[in-house]
């Protein structure tokens, strides 16, 4: 059973942001087969996929709803211990520029790479990462409000993003190829035929072939 760690995720684009945003949307994309529990998406609901280059405009992708409402998913590849003013001002302008460019959005996801920290203990000092991130939504579902805005915001963290993907990874392919750094690798190939040599022993010769006709299809 392979580990789901964001942390050990796959590089894509050359990076591990690209790579977490990629996963979340592949994840979202798959709602359509209603594989997660409390998300029914309506059929005929369209999908929409956005490259980040040049912006975003506040989604990484989209549902598009039949009656015109709009499901929006915004990707934060945020370190463990960094859930600050700075994480929440990026949050907050994400926010800010999707609904201006897509008033109709009615459910608006956060995708983040870590369980956030539960309440401190009585005496400690500061808040937690759970009530800091709840208060900060409290406070801008408030200020949409006060601007006749109206929507749910959700946090999709790693407890619930495994969740997710084990849900709608059920043949296991998403998970050996954003987490299984083995699949297919010259090293994992030449492992592979030097475990055939030890097998076949005094059996095994290089000059031995075997002509089928697979061979013609990799001469081209």
């Amino acid at each position: 059973m392979l580990e789901i760690n964001f942390q050990h995720i796959r590089p894509y684009n050359g990076g591990l942001t690209d790579a977490f945003e990629e996963l979340c949307c592949q994840i979202f994309h798959r709602l359509s087969d209603n594989s997660i529990q409390n998300f029914y998406l309506p059929q005929r609901s369209q999908f929409q996929r956005f490259r980040g280059a040049g912006g975003d405009g506040g989604v990484e992708a989209l549902w598009i709803l039949p009656n015109g409402n709009k499901w929006g998913l915004q990707s934060k590849y945020f370190e463990k211990d960094k859930l600050e003013a700075s994480e929440f001002n990026q949050m907050k302008n994400s926010l800010e520029t999707a609904v201006n460019n897509h008033p109709e959005i009615t459910l608006y996801i956060y995708c983040i790479p870590f369980d956030t920290t539960g309440k401190k203990a009585e005496g400690k000092r500061g808040k937690s990462q759970t009530e800091k991130l709840n208060k900060w939504k409290e406070e801008q579902l408030k200020n949409l409000k006060s601007k006749n805005i109206n929507l749910s915001i959700e946090f999709w963290t790693e407890s619930k993003l495994r969740d997710y993907l084990l849900a709608v990874d059920k043949e296991g392919g998403l998970r050996r190829y954003w987490f299984d750094y083995e699949v297919m690798t010259n090293d994992w190939l030449k492992k592979r035929l030097n475990d055939a040599k030890v097998q076949a022993g005094k059996r095994y010769s290089p000059k031995l072939s075997v002509n089928v006709p697979a061979f013609d299809a990799f001469n081209y």
